[in-house]
């Protein structure tokens, strides 16, 4: 159910993911930049692997929802990119404000010989955060001071891809009524529903490739980032990759204006 433009983007930028893959293995991931865009890269590739491997077996409405995951990823990615010393060291800072949340929730809700166990490692920890810092920050997210995905997405030059795509996959991961139709059909004089794995209706191709578009559109920003931090010089195959995939949203009926 996939075109060959769409086909021949994800080949290409598998390819790519898999070539930066083994760079990587040759590089010191001795600064934050690095580290960041390490875990950014392990994250994104991994997770489009999962959202491909769920369509190909029928399960196109999940990975719609890893589909929005990558591609929030993408949008993080090209904020990151933008100043790589700064901002990888919020994203380090941020998993250290994270941890903070857990033992305070741990502290509330858990056993009681657990909550005397997080409230030590709390007192440790608030020790630590006044000590690097990242306790004063307000930022609720290491990418975006009020935490709203929108406004990253625009920020980025990014918002007709958060309308078009964004915005559909979400009713895939929030169970949003507008999804209903893509579980359930009037079949005579009784509602059927889908609950098996399957292809999508034909009426439904071009919008299901739309969604699947959002896996290669957010891994491609993950593996610019990667690029730029290990100045690994592959720019020649990421303007190939984009030929292709402006192809793929060039003959898309779902995004080309009529």
């Amino acid at each position: 159910m996939v075109g060959k433009e769409l086909r021949r983007a994800c080949i290409q930028l598998e390819q790519l993911a898999a070539r930066i893959s083994t760079d990587l293995n040759r590089h010191a991931r001795d600064t934050a930049p690095r580290i960041a865009t390490l875990y950014i890269f392990a994250k994104g590739w991994k997770s489009y692997q999962a959202g491909k491997l769920l369509f190909k077996s029928g399960f196109w409405q999940d990975a719609a929802t890893i589909g929005r995951t990558v591609l929030e990823l993408g949008f993080q990615a090209r904020w990151l990119k933008l100043d790589l010393p700064n901002r990888a060291e919020l994203l380090i800072r941020h998993e250290l404000r994270d941890r903070r949340k857990l033992l305070r929730s741990l502290e509330r809700s858990a056993s009681t010989d657990v909550r005397d166990k997080a409230a030590v490692s709390l007192e440790e920890l608030d020790t630590l955060l006044q000590a690097t810092g990242a306790g004063n920050q307000a930022w609720q997210n290491w990418w975006s001071e009020d935490g709203n995905v929108y406004k990253l997405a625009k920020d980025m030059g990014l918002a007709p891809v958060y309308d078009l795509l964004y915005r559909p996959l979400c009713w895939f991961v929030h169970s949003s009524p507008f999804g209903a139709d893509y579980y359930l059909r009037e079949d005579g004089d009784h509602t059927a529903f889908d609950c098996r794995p399957g292809a999508p209706a034909v009426k439904d191709k071009g919008f299901v490739e739309m969604l699947l578009s959002s896996l290669p559109t957010g891994l491609i920003e993950v593996l610019a980032v990667v690029d730029t931090a290990y100045d690994l010089g592959r720019q020649s195959e990421f303007d190939q990759i984009e030929r292709a995939m402006r192809a793929f949203f060039t003959g898309n009926a779902y995004i080309t204006p009529t």
